[in-house]
Formats: C-alpha cells, structure tokens, sequence
C-alpha cells in the first residue's frame, strides 16, 4: 500500500494531504519498531512529493479520501473545505517532518532559504525558494500565531527576513557620497601616493572633483537643489600615452567609491548605426552600480582617445583622416554631457516586449544632470602646431640652444597647456563639444627620472606585483636602487611612458619565472647587471642546484597525492619504483616535470572508479606501481581480477539502515525531480 502511494504521488504531480494523514494514522498502528521505521519512510517519501508537487504548481488535494468518497457520493461541488488539514493538526513530530522536509534541500548554517506562500484561497500558489542575498527562518511570527491555520492546507513559515547585501552596500555608497566632505588638498594628497608628477593636473583635478561632489552633496539632502541650474565641471585630460591619464582617474574614482566606467572613443557610432553609442556609458554606469539608478546618476564616464573623433587634424605624425562620422559621434555626447533622461533599456530590446505584452511602456529612466564626463586624449597633432606657434625658430649659427624644446632627462616639452577653445576646434573638435568641457588639464611625458620615481615611491607600483609574483613560486625578489635606474632608463626609451616600465621587467624577469620554481631556487636579487643580461645572471643561479632539483621532485610527487585527492576523494600513495622512475625521468629530461609525467593518471577517471572500487571491497588502496604508469589498462584489469567476490548483503538489514536519503526539490525539471524521488524510493 504503502509502495502504490509513493509511485502514485511520483507520477502525479499532485500534493495529497489526506494520503499524509491516513499515514499518520497507519504510522500510530505499527505493531512494531521495525514497522514504524519502515512506514516513517513512506511519509517522508510522501513529504518529499508533496512539497515537489506544490514546487510545480500542482494545486493540493486536501481532503482526506474518505471524506471525498463522501462528498462525491453527495454530489457536494465544494469538497472537503471543512477537512483542510492545518500544521497544528498534525502530531509534533510530523510538523517538524514537514519543515524538515521542504527546507532539507535549501539548508544553508542552519537557515532554509525557501517558503510556501499561499494564495488569498489558503491553496498553495508557489514554492518560493530564496537566493542567496536572502535569508529565510523558520520562525513563526506572532501575526501568524493569531491566524487559523485551518484555513491553510501549507503551514506558512512566517515573515521572510532578508539580508540585501547588495541593497545594503548601495545604501552605503550613497551615504559615503552624502558625507562627502574632502578639500581639493586632501584629494592631492591622496594622488599623490599613487600619481608621479603631474602637480598641476592633480591641483585642477582635485578643485573640479570636489566642487562636483559638494554640489552632489547637497542635492541628496535637499531634493529641491536637484531642481537647481547647474553646470558641471566636466574634464579633458591631454597628454601622451603612458603619462597616467586614465590612472589618475581610475585612483580617484576609487577614493569617491563611485561607478566608474571607461571607453575608448574609437568604439563610437552615431545613434541608430550599429554599434555603441553615449547612451550605452550612462547604461554601463547602472551596470556598474549594481542597478542602483540613483547611485548611477552621480558616477564618472571616462571618455578615452578623443583626439581619434577629431576630423583628420592630427598633423603629419597619424596618418589618419579622422574617425568616419566623428561629428555625429561628437553630437551624441551633447546630449548627454547636458541634463537629459535615458532609458536604462536599449529601445532595441524594448519594442518587442512592448508589442508582446510583456514589457514596461515607462522604462526606467537615469538623469546625467550630476554624471561627470572626462574625456582625454593625446593631441599629438595639436601639440606639433602648438610648439611651432609659440617656439620662433631660430635663425643662424648663433641660435640653435634646444633649453627651450627639451626638459630634464631629455623630455620633449609638452605646449598644450596653451591650448585654447580655439586651437580644439582647429584640430576638429566641435565648437559645441568643446564648449561643454569647461576644465582643461594637461599632463607632463614621463622621463626617466619619473619613472624611477613610479618604481620607488608609488603605492601602486608595478614592482610590488612583480614581488608577488614571485612570492607564488616561493621565490623572494629584491631589486637593487641600480638596478630600477636602469630599467627606468630602458622604459623611458622604449617612448611609451609608465606602460614601458611593465615590457622592461616581463622582458627581463620572464625566465627567471619559468625557470627558478622547478630549480628549487628561493632567492633572487636583481642588480643592474641582471637588467642587462638576465640570462648570464640565470644560468649562474643554475649551477649546482641539482639537490634542491631532487627536493622540488620529491614535493612534487606528494603535491600528486595531494591532487588525487582533490580531485578524486582517494588517499594513494606514490609506490617506491614509481617514484624513483619519476626522479630519474625529471632528472635526465628537465623539460619534463613530476606533475607532469603523472597527469595520464590524474586525469584517468576510469582508473579513479577502479580504486574506489578497490578501496569500498578492500578497505585499503593499494600503493600505485610503476606498472600502473606503463601500461594502465593491464594493471586495473590484474586489480580488479584479484578483488574478493562480493557477498549479498540481507535486504532486511538495507531497511534498517538509519541512513535516510536527501530529497533536492531545488529544479523546476520535472524528469530530474522524477529520478530524485526514484533514488528515494530505491
């Protein structure tokens, strides 16, 4: 009876309270404990259903069946409305059963994350499951102590008390920005651990930044200051690559611990042409926000490469005729550099779930009145006319001194601090464009003496993630005061600013990588002799490292172990010929690793179901030979062969097994809920 219920129930996807309660009553009948075990399975079983059937939508069958033979005998339309089961009906240990049950498969430190809510009629309308920035208890509220719970044929698990980590971390943002009280002196001093140089550029930084964040301030403590006139100190950053434009940004952006987002102004099309256009930066900002629209409304947009919209007035150094269509992407950016309202929705996306019925004719909508636009840019072109506007040049053999186009360090001087509206619209930016970028900023080029600077004494120096590189293999690296002047040097000649500093140190410590952690090496000190010719300095650190080659080797072979294990929940052990087989291969091909010799094995599976075979027949795995690494397929085989006949085991004492299997109701897939319930039932 008990076998025809459950299948019954599997295969119908209906919930029957009334099947619970007759197994209640049959439970309470058992004649002995061996009975009662085994008709306490039935009712999980029939638990485990009928929470996967309420899952699925199925509406329960609440009437117990006696009282609907009765009801059909009568001809009554509204069955069993009177025999609706409630929580408190049922026997103590059953309404835990029944908790127990639906919450089994979302149990997460002792909280279940899921409830059955119920409609207006009492039925169960939904298997709520809650995700993970929620958290559900089971505790009853005092609201649903005072209702009926006869009414309900689900107990309803109380009030869901979530945790909204992200919500929360939203409201913290704003509130930081709310609080946002820096001086311009204080954000350059903050630049200034990260940010070599460009004093001028933090001083205008600092002013226009903190200027915006005030006004942002008092708008979200005064919704009428949102309503006030305003116009926004929005930034154009100019100078060469590498010179630390878009670092700067990135360092203050995280100091405001606002969304930040950046592009390339190359990826730009006009509204309506495939591709990307300005609208989809203030998108990115939501994106970046977490869909917080109002936290959105108040980040940065950085804008790269905008010299590249310019309409071929770069001089003779790019080669390039502009950006096809750069004023149309120019005017694009108006709109949104002023205060307008974009839908967080690309139109695209939402004409056809309008049409369908599916979609929100008023979209949510994000202001750009407090979005801050910086945009930056090389100007080389520009920078060239510059020079030869205010630089006369000299006439005679009298006058040829070069103090006046050179700087310290062999620099080449930098004139687009004399940049005018003018001279911008000259070079092809639009008079409109350029005109809603009040705050003009240039940056210095790098020399070598900055850049050793950025290896000295930056917070974020590259250096330091050199260090931790090497920390990875085990090995420490100190780098020598000669030597981070020579390789300021050298990146100051490769003419890509601070990015030259990264190509010198891959191109001189890339060997040392690949090499020292195999070799057993745990120092290395990096001189200015390293700097020039690191493989001379390398191959000196490899003489005479075979033994700490053979120790490497030997943590090798039980880092193997280590992995099988992980991999595979099996403790085996490297045997004796296996391991010396694998020392002497590594040693006569140092190409060659440990790990790397016992990959077929780690990746074998079929020999890993073999061992665990093994292991469940034996109680022990047996030491892995060299055999097994030679020829696999014979080894198993010979294995498996020598293993004991296994003995059938008494079914009674399968029933008795205290050890009950764990329902899933955690996918909506009917056929995968289907085998979970045949799993049970086996």
């Amino acid at each position: 009876r008990c076998a025809t219920r459950i299948l019954d129930s599997v295969i119908s996807p209906q919930s029957d309270i009334g099947a619970l309660q007759e197994c209640v009553e049959c439970v309470k009948q058992a004649p002995s404990p061996r009975d009662t075990m085994r008709r306490r399975r039935a009712v999980s079983v029939l638990l485990c259903c009928h929470a996967a059937a309420a899952f699925l939508g199925a509406r329960p069958v609440t009437t117990p069946r006696a009282h609907r033979a009765e009801a059909n005998d009568d001809g009554d339309e509204n069955e069993g409305d009177d025999a609706v089961i409630g929580l408190d009906s049922l026997p103590d240990e059953l309404q835990s059963q029944i908790v127990e049950a639906i919450a089994r498969s979302r149990l997460r430190d002792g909280k279940a994350e899921g409830v059955i809510s119920t409609n207006e009629d009492g039925a169960a309308s939904l298997f709520l499951f809650g995700n993970e920035d929620e958290e559900v208890t089971l505790e009853k509220t005092d609201s649903d102590e005072d209702e009926d719970d006869d009414d309900q044929p689900f107990v309803v698990l109380g009030d869901r008390k979530r945790k909204q980590k992200k919500a929360k971390d939203k409201s913290e943002a704003l509130s930081r920005i709310a609080r946002f009280d820096l001086r311009p002196r204080e954000v350059r001093e903050h630049l200034d651990r990260y940010v070599v140089r460009q004093a001028d550029a933090k001083k205008v930084l600092s002013v226009a930044v903190c200027d915006h964040y005030n006004v942002v301030r008092r708008c979200l403590a005064d919704e009428n200051e949102k309503k006030a006139e305003y116009s926004k100190p929005n930034i154009l950053l100019l100078g060469p690559s590498g010179s630390g434009k878009t670092y700067i940004m990135r360092t203050l952006a995280r100091l405001l611990g606002v969304p930040f987002v950046r592009a390339d102004a190359t990826k730009f099309t006009e509204t309506g042409i495939v591709g990307e256009d300005a609208e989809d930066l203030v998108r990115q900002l939501v994106e970046q926000a977490d869909g917080d629209v109002e936290l959105a409304q108040y980040g940065i947009i950085y804008v790269d490469e905008v010299d590249k919209l310019c309409r071929g007035e770069q001089g003779p150094t790019s080669g390039s005729q502009g950006v096809p269509g750069n004023r149309g992407v120019q005017n694009t950016f108006l709109k949104v550099m002023e205060e307008t309202e974009i839908s967080i929705q690309k139109q695209s996306g939402m004409i056809p779930q309008i049409f369908l019925g599916g979609g929100d004719a008023a979209p949510q909508r994000i202001s750009t009145k407090h979005v801050l636009f910086i945009f930056s840019g090389a100007f080389t072109g520009l920078d060239e006319r510059l020079k030869q506007k205010h630089v006369p040049k000299n006439m005679g053999f009298l006058g040829g001194g070069h103090d006046d186009e050179e700087e310290d360090d062999d620099v080449p001087k930098s004139y687009l601090k004399q940049a005018t509206s003018a001279d911008f619209v000259d070079a092809g930016l639009e008079t409109e464009f350029i005109g809603r970028i009040p705050v003009r900023v240039a940056v210095d080029p790098l020399g070598a003496r900055d850049l050793e600077l950025v290896l000295l004494q930056s917070e974020g120096s590259v250096l330091r993630q050199y260090e931790r590189d090497f920390e990875g293999y085990g090995v420490d690296l100190t780098v020598s005061r000669d030597a981070i002047a020579v390789i300021a040097k050298k990146a100051a000649d490769e003419k890509t600013g601070a990015r030259g500093l990264v190509t010198v140190l891959e191109r001189t410590f890339r060997e040392f990588k690949y090499e020292l952690p195999c070799a057993g090496i745990t120092e290395l000190h990096c001189d200015a002799a390293t700097v020039e010719n690191p493989r001379a300095t390398l191959d000196r650190l490899l003489e005479g490292v075979d033994g700490a080659r053979d120790d490497v080797r030997k943590a090798d072979a039980a880092r193997v172990e280590a992995e099988f294990f992980a991999r595979h929940s099996l403790n085996v052990t490297l045997g004796d010929s296996l391991v010396d087989f694998l020392m002497a291969e590594a040693k006569a091909h140092p190409e060659r690793s440990v790990r790397g010799l016992c990959a077929p094995l780690l990746d074998d599976a079929s020999l890993a179901a073999a061992l665990h075979t093994i292991q469940k027949r034996t109680g022990s795995i047996p030491a892995l030979p060299l055999e097994l690494l030679l020829d696999r397929e014979a080894t198993v085989k010979r294995w498996l062969d020598d293993l004991p006949d296994v003995e059938e085991e008494d079914d009674d004492a399968d029933e008795d097994d205290d050890e009950k299997p764990v329902a899933s109701a955690s996918s909506d897939d009917r056929d995968t809920l289907r085998q979970i319930f045949d799993a049970v039932v086996k």
